[in-house]
C-alpha cells in the first residue's frame, strides 16, 4: 500500500514537471504568462495533493502499528497463559511420579 502510493506521487509529480518543461519549451512570446500561472497553480495543487497523500499514508501506518502492538500484547497473553498451565501440569505429574514412585518401594518391600 505505502509502496503504490509512492510510487502514484512519483508518476504525478513527474507528469506536473513534465507539463512544465513541454510548456516552458512551447513558450513563444510573453502572452504566455496566463499559461505558466496556470502551469504553477496546477503544480501547487499537485504539491497539495501530494501532502494530502503522505497524511493519509501516515495515518494507515499509525493505524497498522498499533493494530499490530494489540495484537503482539494479545499473543504475549497466550502464551503466558500456556507457560502457566504447562507449569501446573508438569507439577501435578511430577507429584503423582513421587507417590507412584513411593507407592511401589512399599510394594517392593512388602514382597
Amino acid at each position: 500500500m505505502a509502496n503504490y502510493l509512492f510510487f502514484l506521487f512519483f508518476v504525478v509529480l513527474a507528469i506536473g514537471l513534465g507539463i512544465v518543461i513541454f510548456l516552458l519549451i512551447k513558450r513563444k512570446d510573453g502572452g504566455d504568462g496566463e499559461k505558466l500561472a496556470a502551469m504553477m497553480e496546477r503544480l501547487t495543487q499537485l504539491g497539495e495533493q501530494n501532502r494530502d497523500l503522505r497524511q493519509a499514508m501516515d495515518g494507515k501506518l499509525a493505524e497498522t502499528h498499533r493494530s499490530n502492538q494489540e495484537q503482539i500484547g494479545q499473543t504475549t497473553k497466550i502464551i503466558q497463559n500456556i507457560t502457566g498451565q504447562s507449569a501446573r501440569l508438569i507439577a501435578d505429574v511430577t507429584e503423582k511420579l513421587i507417590k507412584l514412585d513411593e507407592t511401589s518401594s512399599r510394594i517392593c518391600k512388602i514382597f
